[in-house]
């Protein structure tokens, strides 16, 4: 599947949700290539924790956290038992 098909998949999938927080923000869909400014240090395709770190001019000990798909959404997405009937169905 190619990048565009994927964010075309994802836009559709998550049309009309919110990530339920403080500001309950829409879902955007993206694939974040490499800058120009980073190209003379990259050997791949997508950006990898190192190359965010110094797209961000951060140093590079900055801690970053990679989460896997499923665990990231794991709160967002589980049902609980004091959800009332509008709220499940919202999850």
């Amino acid at each position: 599947m190619s990048d565009s098909e994927l964010i075309e998949q994802l836009q559709r999938a998550t049309s009309g949700l919110l990530w339920t927080s403080e500001s309950d923000s829409p879902f955007v869909a993206f694939v974040w290539e490499k800058p120009p400014s980073l190209l003379g240090n990259f050997t791949g395709k997508r950006f990898t924790p190192r190359d965010l770190l110094q797209h961000l001019e951060l140093p590079p000990d900055t801690p970053v956290e990679t989460v896997e798909f499923d665990r990231f959404f794991a709160t967002a997405t589980r049902e609980e038992d004091w959800h009332d009937e509008a709220t499940a169905e919202e999850v």
